[in-house]
């Protein structure tokens, strides 16, 4: 069984890639909904962590900008040798807990967006009901394809003690966003001017995580001899509108 513990939308994706083949298992304190299980969990405290990891062969923390882990990895202590990974947005700092569980690999990503992004999700229904957009324009972002993302978790798993970093291939911004999901459902696409928390909540989405979207800073690609073969760019930030959920 593989265990995701994170209540990010990037948790979320690599539970949908997991769950066709392996048994698995969300634990976080935000419901969610998928082909996988979902179970109760605290990653700050660790309270609920034990009993989701219960039959892991697999584990996996996704962990959202700025979250707090106090208790999770002293936790994970206790699961030896289990392999895994973890995975931070660029630009936070590594959990000082890693060091407790060194075989677990790391991989520090840019701004994920896909299906399960809320932003994405939200956008793209908006379109394919004919709606018009409220948009915003903070600036320059980074974001990366989630499915590739998902697909360095999965393999930075499979070797120990792996410290990759997973960045934008270059910098993008919300209207660009905007623009490959029109051209995704092939619609024209209609906007209206708006700052970045209004934009947010008629969304319906966290405006504080759109905010930090404009800090995650530039890095290099590194992920050893290993390579991704998912896509990036605006086709592949988009996903399948049949996820968006």
């Amino acid at each position: 069984m593989h265990v995701v513990l994170g209540d990010a939308p990037l948790a979320w994706a690599l539970a949908d890639a997991l769950a066709p083949t392996v048994p698995t298992v969300v634990a976080g304190r935000v419901p969610a909904h998928g082909a996988f299980l979902w179970r109760l969990a605290d990653l700050t405290t660790g309270e609920g962590v034990t009993h989701a990891l219960r039959g892991a062969t697999r584990v996996f923390v996704v962990l959202e900008h700025g979250q707090p882990t106090e208790g999770l990895f002293l936790v994970l202590r206790k699961l030896g040798d289990v392999p895994g990974a973890v995975a931070v947005p660029l630009g936070d700092a590594v959990p000082a807990g890693l060091a407790q569980v060194r075989h677990l690999g790391l991989v520090a990503h840019g701004t994920p967006w896909g299906a399960r992004e809320p932003l994405v999700a939200a956008w793209g229904k908006q379109l394919m009901a004919g709606r018009r957009l409220w948009m915003a324009d903070p600036g320059p972002l980074r974001p990366v394809a989630m499915a590739r993302v998902v697909e360095a978790v999965r393999a930075a798993a499979e070797r120990p003690g792996a410290r990759w970093s997973v960045p934008a291939a270059q910098p993008a911004s919300l209207p660009a966003l905007a623009t490959a999901l029109a051209e995704r459902v092939r619609v024209p696409l209609r906007t209206w001017p708006a700052p970045l928390g209004w934009a947010a909540r008629q969304a319906g989405v966290d405006v504080a995580r759109l905010r930090h979207w404009g800090d995650v800073p530039d890095a290099v690609h590194d992920t050893g001899s290993w390579y991704p073969t998912a896509p990036d760019g605006p086709s592949a930030w988009c996903g399948e509108p049949s996820a968006w959920r």
